[in-house]
């Protein structure tokens, strides 16, 4: 048996890096990073830990060793929508589109 996977787009790898940018850019003192980490919470893809003080959510990995380019898709089109809707509210998905696509260079 084999499992076929499609190998992950560097491009929209960047892309996805370019749009935690974006939204790090209009946060004072947020990195990419942590908006990277708060969007992971944010639409589930977590590891839910339980703890004596409760339950903890740890941002999984979107690393290209821990995700196909199927499950990248999914994963960015879900996070694009869930900031549009709720961390930037106002703004479409479309829009975000299109601006990341012209921080990029409108390629991936």
């Amino acid at each position: 048996m084999v499992d076929i996977v499609r190998a992950r787009n560097l491009s929209h790898h960047r892309k996805w890096w370019a749009l935690m940018s974006l939204i790090a850019d209009n946060l004072p003192g947020v990195s990419a990073e942590t908006v990277c980490d708060v969007i992971k919470v944010g639409i589930g893809h977590v590891h839910t830990v339980k703890t004596k003080r409760g339950l903890v959510s740890i941002p999984k990995s979107i690393s290209f060793a821990s995700m196909d380019q199927a499950e990248f898709d999914r994963f960015y089109d879900h996070a694009v929508h869930y900031i549009a809707s709720d961390v930037l509210p106002g703004v479409s998905s479309a829009d975000l589109e299109r601006e990341v696509l012209s921080m990029i260079g409108g390629q991936i």
